[in-house]
């Protein structure tokens, strides 16, 4: 019976673990950026790290805005994603910046989405 009890409580904790999902940092991600940006549109390193220090300064203001919250957290994330995408139009030529904003739109609506715990699509 004592096996039993800790195989079963072994379990549920690794089951908790595999669970949670983690928050990235605004460098982490960053960094995904830029390498999608790399692999994806062949930017050159000038613009890579161009690209790299608008996207930090971006994720790190949008996790202030979701931090403080309130009533208008919503309407402050979407005016940083306008920035954003106002600044990478300047960076990118025009058909970079369409496979980017496809990308961008594709990602914002999987983040409005809400998942109950069993059906999450990772």
């Amino acid at each position: 019976m004592k096996l039993r009890t800790r195989f079963l409580c072994i379990f549920s904790l690794l089951s908790l673990v595999s669970t949670a999902q983690p928050e990235w940092s605004p460098a982490v991600r960053a960094e995904r950026d830029t390498a999608w940006l790399k692999d994806s549109l062949h930017l050159d390193p000038a613009k890579l790290q161009k690209s790299y220090t608008l996207s930090v300064a971006y994720h790190t203001s949008k996790d202030k805005a979701k931090q403080t919250g309130g009533k208008n957290k919503d309407k402050n994330v979407r005016k940083l994603e306008q920035a954003r995408d106002a600044d990478f139009k300047k960076l990118l030529t025009k058909e970079q910046f369409a496979r980017f904003y496809r990308r961008e739109q594709m990602a914002r609506k999987r983040e409005k989405i809400k998942y109950d715990n069993q059906h999450r699509p990772y």
